[in-house]
């Protein structure tokens, strides 16, 4: 998909916002999330099918991973890092926590982030990355209708699914909790902070792009962030606290060492 406009500055980022939140007044029934990704060579695909395109093998991997990290979970006692009983009612609740979790600490899923916040997505469009700093990033906005959206008043048409074979085409919102131990809770802070939501849909689709699936590319438009533009606009974001100290708060070491060891094991 080709760029609409290149974005030259936070105030050309900001204005444009302005200018998709008014759509409001025009075209009931949508909500808009935001993306962005560092590079424009990326494609809208979740972690866990960017290096894999065989759904019945991501199935197997997805499966594996998840019962390792809650093995990996109860073995080293990291209870105290993720919120293993949210106080919410659904059969599948604990999976779809633990799942949402899981993507904020590195761990690949089928879950593709998205925000209701625009200046995160700016964040992550021009953030720095010796790799990518010579990238264009990507500003992308997703105008999604209103029945695809499951939040916390129709939590029941996912937390009553297992999340691992879920079938649907949706933008997911689960309610945040926290405990008393919210200093060590560091996923479900990086969620919040990020206001994160997750688009989920079939391993089978997860595999194709958002933007060369049809049903869905009209929905979505893509901005551009010129390289030349990005160390300014970081600046800005910074200014105003959107920076890596604060949208990634450290995890806690013995959960970084299981997940790079999880990474390593299934190659993701």
């Amino acid at each position: 998909m080709d760029c609409i406009k290149y974005l030259n500055s936070f105030e050309e980022v900001q204005s444009l916002v302005s200018e998709i939140q008014n759509r409001h007044s025009f075209f009931k029934g949508f909500q808009e999330y935001y993306r962005g990704q560092v590079s424009n060579t990326f494609k809208l695909r979740p972690s866990l099918t960017r290096t894999n395109s065989n759904p019945i093998e991501l199935a197997r991997i997805e499966y594996e991973l998840i019962q390792d990290l809650k093995n990996e979970i109860a073995y080293n006692r990291l209870e105290g890092s993720f919120l293993m009983n949210p106080l919410t009612s659904g059969k599948y609740s604990e999976d779809w926590y633990l799942l949402s979790q899981a993507q904020h600490s590195r761990v690949p899923t089928r879950l593709l982030d998205f925000t209701l916040k625009w200046e995160v997505a700016l964040f992550f469009a021009v953030e720095d990355s010796e790799k990518y700093n010579d990238d264009d990033g990507q500003f992308w906005v997703f105008r999604s209708p209103q029945s695809m959206i499951l939040n916390d008043s129709r939590k029941s048409e996912f937390l009553d699914l297992d999340p691992f074979q879920f079938k649907n085409q949706n933008l997911i919102n689960p309610p945040f909790f926290w405990t008393g131990n919210y200093e060590n809770e560091t996923a479900e802070m990086r969620r919040a902070r990020q206001h994160g939501k997750f688009f989920i849909q079939s391993l089978s689709d997860s595999v194709i792009p958002l933007e060369n699936q049809p049903h869905l590319s009209h929905l979505l438009e893509k901005y551009c962030i010129p390289k030349e533009a990005k160390f300014g606009i970081r600046n800005e974001l910074a200014n105003r606290g959107f920076n890596k100290e604060f949208l990634y708060p450290e995890l806690n070491p013995d959960i970084k060492e299981v997940i790079e060891d999880l990474r390593e094991k299934y190659h993701i």
